[in-house]
């Protein structure tokens, strides 16, 4: 469709599937839409599996610096990384991509891309949200309430000014903050208090892992937002999680039900203890991906999960990609917003406000938010690296 347009409706965009198939000796890939599927053989992958191997080194290495890219990433965006994309000719057509990735594709930037013939990268170009299987998308569309209005009568804006109609917007939002290594949490709770602030009934509160007995007991919540340290476990994805402060009131005690109406009450403790490697600079708890597992359940329509590498992860059994992000997914949530390496809190307090204006005020679609927020924040500093910009994705619907 015409971005110059007045009016944009949500079922006039061209949405294609991106999928990813990893063979013996290339990397293949099918673009569904339009009524029709295109099959692309694309690298080899003796060619492109030591340079995903170094690229992802790069970014799990803890000493680097969250603004300043490592040349490995360089070399992916502005390099190889194109030949993980079909033509760009193909690709034109459509507004909004789902990526589904395959084996070691998972975790990859492919929205920091550089694309020379359309001079721009293609979180630019396109809306992009990632999701680890169609399975998992096809939950994640189906409990997405904005789905549920007619589609046809969504109208967003892409100016300011402009008519916008739609679903009615998300209105709750629970909002967490705390920086528990560093000295920086007055910022993390900005950023927390400002992403609450878009919503009319919103609760902000201490940062502990208690809160998701709360998320249970309560599933009012249509966002959440966490703003923290994340943890990447190098070995196991179930120990991966989110650094967070220790209750002041104790051990809490969560009922457990066991059989037939009978309920046990168990000692709330983290699953695993602080990583030797971390050092806090107050009483901190570890909230692990096998927590999230255990009795938590979410209605949310967005989870912003602002912490270092919550959308990193490891391939575990059956192409499944383990993260925090997806594992907020997996238990609820219709749309997450998760960093796929160390973040840098400022630029993410710059691109937030961007992209909640532009989903809640003007109506956009998710995907069509996180794309506008890009170009926005782009908009004010074009050498800027897509190292810095690039961290946040989204994953499950677009919508």
């Amino acid at each position: 469709m015409s971005w110059t347009a007045v009016e944009m409706k949500v079922n006039e965009l061209k949405v294609g599937v991106l999928t990813y198939f990893v063979g013996t000796e290339f990397v293949y890939a099918s673009l569904i839409g339009s009524g029709r599927v295109q099959k692309f053989r694309l690298a080899r992958w003796d060619h492109v599996f030591p340079l995903i191997d170094q690229l992802f080194e790069a970014m799990e290495r803890g000493s680097l610096s969250a603004t300043i890219a490592p040349p490995e990433f360089h070399s992916f965006s502005y390099e190889w990384g194109r030949e993980l994309l079909p033509p760009p000719a193909d690709l034109k057509p459509f507004d909004v991509l789902i990526i589904i990735p395959h084996h070691s594709l998972h975790g990859l930037p492919l929205h920091t891309i550089w694309l020379e013939e359309a001079d721009q990268f293609l979180a630019t170009s396109h809306a992009v949200a990632y999701c680890s299987s169609a399975t998992l998308l096809k939950r994640c569309m189906d409990r997405n309430r904005a789905r549920q209005h007619d589609l046809a009568s969504w109208q967003f804006a892409l100016g300011e000014g402009e008519e916008a109609t739609g679903p009615e917007r998300p209105r709750r939002c629970v909002a967490v903050g705390t920086d528990v290594i560093g000295d920086r949490t007055s910022s993390y709770h900005s950023l927390s208090d400002k992403f609450a602030s878009y919503f009319e009934d919103a609760l902000t509160e201490c940062a502990t892992r208690q809160f998701k007995i709360r998320l249970k007991g309560d599933r009012r919540w249509e966002a959440i937002c966490i703003v923290c340290h994340g943890y990447l476990d190098p070995k196991t994805s179930d120990n991966s999680g989110l650094l967070l402060e220790r209750d002041a009131v104790g051990v809490t005690i969560r009922p457990i039900p066991l059989h037939r109406g009978v309920y046990y009450d168990f000692r709330d403790l983290p699953f695993q203890y602080l990583p030797v490697q971390v050092k806090p600079s107050r009483d901190a708890e570890l909230m692990t991906i096998s927590e999230l597992k255990v009795d938590c359940l979410t209605d949310a329509q967005i989870v912003a999960l602002f912490g270092c590498s919550t959308g990193a992860g490891h391939l575990i059994s059956g192409d499944d990609f383990s993260t925090m992000a997806y594992q907020w997914l997996k238990i609820g949530a219709a749309s997450a917003l998760a960093n796929l390496w160390e973040a840098d809190i400022d630029f993410i307090l710059r691109w937030s406000p961007y992209f909640l204006h532009k989903w809640l005020i003007q109506r956009q679609p998710k995907a069509i938010a996180w794309r506008e927020a890009n170009r926005a924040v782009l908009g004010e500093s074009p050498e800027t690296s897509p190292y810095y910009w690039g961290v946040v994705s989204l994953f499950g619907d677009w919508l």
